[in-house]
């Protein structure tokens, strides 16, 4: 369900659990779903420039934006 994008609260719900800490106790995140959530933020900034890269030695990179500041 939460690879179907099914909201935690209502998974939570379906499956009986108490609060989403005993919850996610059975969920896993797939660098995929990361970076697809990454990517659908960076649509939201207004800054022209973002990136996201997956490194394989230490999981995700933070996004990094560029400012440039004009009088």
């Amino acid at each position: 369900m939460s690879n179907a994008g099914i909201p935690l609260r209502v998974i939570q719900e379906i499956s009986g659990h108490r609060n989403l800490e005993q919850l996610q106790r059975y969920l896993e995140v797939s660098d995929d779903q990361v970076l697809g959530a990454a990517a659908a933020l960076s649509m939201l900034s207004p800054v022209a420039s973002n990136s996201v890269e997956l490194q394989t030695d230490i999981g995700l990179k933070a996004p990094t934006v560029e400012h440039s500041i004009s009088d």
